[in-house]
């Protein structure tokens, strides 16, 4: 009973991250279709960084994954919490004044206090908590030429990103650009972002850690 009380009591906070998509999807150029993608996220307090990569071939826009905690929570239909949490979901879609990408929110009093997130909720504190797991991501199989050189392209623009975001301020922490290679110029675009409640260190550390797992994507 000390146990469920205690995470009862601990009420559901909200961080909403909406990624620079607008600001990548201004540096590629208006007569190219948008986008064969490799989506790479690594969750680190909530959604804490991300990388995304993109190639300009077709539209894909199925789901990409969902991630359930093991905290047991009173989510019956009729309870009071799912009551709000629904709600608070709904708020979601018609928030339009969602500044700099980021706000936080919650609904509920005490035990039925709720907080939402479009990729995460929780009933326990999730800013500047770091954790190193669950993590995502989804790849396009396709064959490549110069593998090295592509590499070689990748990773600089991406250490290039990862600098502009970590060096962000407490508002927004994002990086987006692109480079070509091959020798078709096949131009990569990419978006690194963390969420703002993390420092420089924090941000920086996350998307090392990204980057230098896609290799084994």
């Amino acid at each position: 009973m000390g146990e469920q009380k205690k995470q009862n009591q601990l009420g559901l906070q909200l961080f909403i991250l909406k990624a620079s998509i607008n600001q990548l999807i201004a540096v590629i150029p208006k007569t190219q279709t948008i986008m064969s993608y490799v989506l790479y996220v690594r969750l680190l307090s909530l959604v804490s960084c991300l990388i995304i990569i993109i190639f300009i071939s077709k539209v894909h826009a199925d789901a990409t994954a969902l991630v359930c905690g093991n905290t047991v929570v009173n989510s019956r239909a009729n309870s009071n919490y799912a009551k709000n949490l629904n709600t608070l979901l709904s708020t979601l879609t018609s928030n339009t004044k969602i500044n700099y990408g980021f706000y936080n929110s919650s609904y509920g009093q005490n035990t039925d206090r709720q907080g939402g997130n479009w990729l995460r909720y929780s009933d326990s504190a999730i800013f500047g908590h770091k954790e190193l797991l669950p993590m995502y991501y989804s790849v396009e199989e396709k064959n490549k030429t110069q593998v090295d050189k592509f590499n070689e392209v990748l990773n600089n623009l991406l250490e290039n990103l990862k600098s502009k975001a970590a060096s962000g301020d407490s508002r927004r922490k994002y990086g987006v650009g692109s480079a070509s290679v091959g020798p078709r110029n096949i131009t990569i675009y990419g978006v690194v972002q963390c969420t703002p409640d993390l420092s420089e260190k924090e941000c920086d550390d996350c998307l090392v850690e990204s980057i230098q797992l896609l290799p084994t994507c």
